[in-house]
């Protein structure tokens, strides 16, 4: 077991949680603890989570200082739903909603004139970081009684499972700049990832029991995080119990649909009926974060879709010419159906998701777990439930105690090394360029190999190293040959390009749009002897050809796929650098 204290940071598009365990022995999950008390602008509030979003000063002349989650008071402009632009693939995605009529209706996506995602992110995260870190500290001392002897942190922060790899290097730099790299009394830290299935998969079975759920040996299990901007589907069989053990069976998919999907409709409904009526209210009384969407946040945990009147949403709006069945004395009005049809598109999708996942899994699936803030809401469990029923009848769908807290306290679970499973499945293929061969290097012209020593791409081609789905189990190692081209004079440090995509086939070329540098893996020649080493001298010009053999370890104890580059028995490149497998 991991004899680091254990903070989990569970940075969500709409909401962030946190919690953390000190070590102990024997372990139990009950030590886990959440951070349930936040600043806001009346005093504290208690809630398992707070809001992702930052507000400046410099927008917000009222304050002197930067305001975090419930410190923001309804009417400031602030910045939010920041975690979709880490991503190029879901901003792609999301284009329409920064360009159209939606930008200006909803504002979720404004960010200051001098702030890139990345900087507004560590800058919520900071505010994150020295809350959780005080509430941390003041545990500590109580637990050691005042003992300042140090004790070391690991930092898990949960990522969606497909998240391509250089979202997670912006989330990896963000959270480093906001401070998550140094722990207790100033002593470096780790900062380690775990996929958001992962963390979730490990606190279903912490919370399995004779008066919960039993989970029984090779029952197959999909995990549904709904959360506020995605929802991740994976499977997993229990291969055993007492003590439990499980396997990842197949890859995770995800669909860019929750709680924010819905909001997005309400926004939609509210131009279709209303038009400049509605986009003329300020910014400040209709975005995320607004006594609007405040109100209709709250309405959404709660509905069941049994309501028998009227919802209402406070909206400081000219009534001329309005519909009085829509709109009277102050206030948005929004009938059951009209709920219904919000939620309808978002959870067809999410439904057509898991009937994907459950066709793809290998065994039947046994049983549906939701997880995540928007599985909250009576309506969706209900409505979700009912599409999957079993041969007697019931429901094969279940949902955890306090299932928004799935993740975090998941997240803990996993950093203490404990409830992981035996095999895991990769989310991403993982490839190179293909190298040069010593025939091409003899008969090469002094373009191609010049070409070749830069690290400029020569060819479109890749070779696959590891494939999207792929099952491994923990420090799993694969071999490959790799040779560089080295110019005699050249800086001696050359680079070995992974490539990543998340898609489900592998693209053929490099060109293609679903692939993306995920790291460059750098290796330092200096100290090689490269008389051992085949050479050419053209134009002048004396190449070498290195050599080198490539060590891929999967899934390490870290979680991370490393590659360890050696030639004349000499390691080449800093093996501590590593990228997530999912």
């Amino acid at each position: 077991m991991n004899t680091s204290i254990v903070v989990a940071i569970d940075f969500g598009l709409t909401y962030t949680g946190a919690a953390f365990i000190y070590p102990s022995v024997p372990f139990q999950s009950d030590d886990i603890r959440v951070v349930r008390r936040w600043p806001s602008y009346r005093g504290i509030r208690t809630h398992e989570k707070a809001p992702s979003a930052i507000a400046y000063p410099a927008y917000n002349p009222q304050n002197r200082e930067r305001r975090w989650g419930f410190q923001i008071r309804p009417g400031m402009t602030a910045s939010a739903w920041t975690k979709f632009q880490l991503d190029d693939e879901a901003s792609e995605e999301l284009l329409p909603l920064r360009t159209g009529p939606w930008a200006r209706a909803g504002g979720a996506f404004w960010l200051p004139n001098d702030k890139s995602p990345i900087q507004v992110t560590a800058d919520f995260l900071a505010e994150i970081y020295r809350y959780v870190m005080r509430e941390l500290q003041t545990y500590v001392t109580r637990m050691t009684r005042g003992n300042r002897a140090p004790i070391p942190v690991e930092f898990w922060f949960s990522v969606p499972n497909l998240w391509p790899e250089q979202a997670k290097q912006r989330m990896r730099q963000a959270a480093i700049m906001a401070g998550f790299g140094t722990g207790l009394r100033g002593q470096a830290a780790n900062l380690c990832f775990v996929n958001e299935a992962q963390a979730d998969m490990a606190y279903v079975i912490s919370c399995s029991s004779s008066m919960t759920f039993p989970l029984l040996p090779q029952e197959s299990v999909l995990i549904c995080d709904c959360g506020g901007g995605t929802t991740d589907v994976s499977s997993f069989l229990i291969t055993g119990i007492e003590p439990y053990s499980y396997e990842e069976t197949t890859a995770a998919s995800r669909v860019l649909c929750g709680a924010t999907t819905v909001q997005r409709a309400l926004y939609a409904l509210m131009i279709e009926r209303f038009g400049n009526a509605f986009l003329n209210v300020p910014l400040s009384s209709r975005a995320p974060g607004s006594s609007f969407m405040v109100s209709f946040e709250e309405q959404m945990a709660g509905f069941t879709g049994q309501e028998s009147s009227d919802m209402k949403l406070p909206l400081p709006m000219s009534s001329h010419r309005t519909n009085s069945v829509w709109y009277r004395n102050g206030w948005a009005l929004l009938s059951v159906e009209d709920m219904k049809r919000l939620y309808q598109p978002t959870l067809e999708t999410i439904c057509r998701l898991l009937n994907r996942q459950m066709a793809a899994a290998p065994r039947n699936i046994n049983r549906i777990f939701l997880v995540g803030g928007f599985s909250l809401c009576p309506y969706v469990l209900e409505t979700i439930s009912d599409c999957f029923l079993a041969p007697n009848g019931k429901t094969i769908v279940h949902q955890p105690e306090n299932p928004q807290l799935a993740t975090v306290r998941g997240s803990v679970l996993w950093g203490t090394g404990v409830l992981r499973p035996a095999t895991l499945v990769t989310e991403c293929h993982f490839g190179i360029e293909p190298c040069m061969a010593i025939c091409d290097f003899e008969n090469a012209n002094f373009t191609f190999l010049d070409a070749f020593s830069s690290g400029r791409s020569v060819t479109n081609d890749i070779n696959w190293l590891v494939h999207k789905g792929y099952r491994y189990t923990a420090n799993e190692c694969g071999y490959d040959d790799v040779t560089l081209v080295y110019k005699h004079g050249d800086f001696p440090t050359k680079a070995i390009n992974i490539y990543s995509s998340t898609l489900d086939a592998a693209p053929a070329g490099l060109n293609h749009r679903g692939v993306s540098l995920a790291v460059p893996v750098l290796c330092n020649l200096s100290e090689l002897n490269l008389d051992l080493t085949p050479r050419r001298e053209v134009n002048g010009c004396l190449f070498h050809l290195v050599e080198c053999k490539v060590r891929m370890t999967l899934g390490d104890n870290d979680g991370l796929l490393h590659f360890d580059v050696s030639s004349q028995g000499m390691l080449l490149n800093d093996p501590s650098i590593g990228l997530r497998l999912g």
